[in-house]
């Protein structure tokens, strides 16, 4: 089990470093990395690993990134459950969980709604964050359950 811990102001640079490292290891390959879950919310605690999202325009894509990507010290984890997605993971004081995900995929949409929403609400980042869980020292379980759409689709952008 891994503990919440306080927000640090460096999870956000140490996303953009880990972002500038997979953009200039596969040139072309993403639409683009966004720095998602709990640490991407600032003042909220958070266990310390990096969530990323990947955005390719298919899957085929992700193929030659899969195949090379544990020089960079990444576990290949496949699908890991979630059909339609590529997951790799590096442990260690610097752990990055990196979802990968076709343009077209809806949960892109959710994943970034959902940051941007908690980003936005503070009643909303405190209620995601349950007393009891942060003061057991373990993580909060919640489910991932977006704000309403808006009436233009974020992944648009991707298009």
């Amino acid at each position: 089990m891994i503990p919440l811990v306080n927000h640090d102001p460096r999870w956000t640079r140490h996303f953009a470093a880990e972002r500038g490292r997979l953009l200039e290891a596969f040139p072309g390959s993403f639409l683009a990395i966004e720095h998602i879950g709990s640490t991407a919310i600032p003042n909220l605690r958070a266990k310390p690993i990096i969530d990323m999202i990947g955005i390719v325009s298919d899957l085929d894509a992700c193929d030659p990134v899969a195949k090379t990507i544990g020089t960079l010290g990444y576990a290949v984890r496949g699908e890991n459950g979630i059909p339609g997605r590529r997951y790799f993971t590096r442990g260690g004081l610097d752990a990055v969980h990196f979802h990968l995900y076709a343009k077209s995929d809806p949960r892109i949409d959710t994943h970034l709604r959902f940051r941007d929403h908690l980003r936005a609400n503070p009643d909303s980042r405190r209620k995601h964050t349950p007393r009891a869980a942060v003061k057991s020292g373990q993580a909060a379980r919640a489910t991932l359950v977006a704000p309403p759409a808006p009436t233009s689709p974020r992944s648009s952008a991707y298009a």
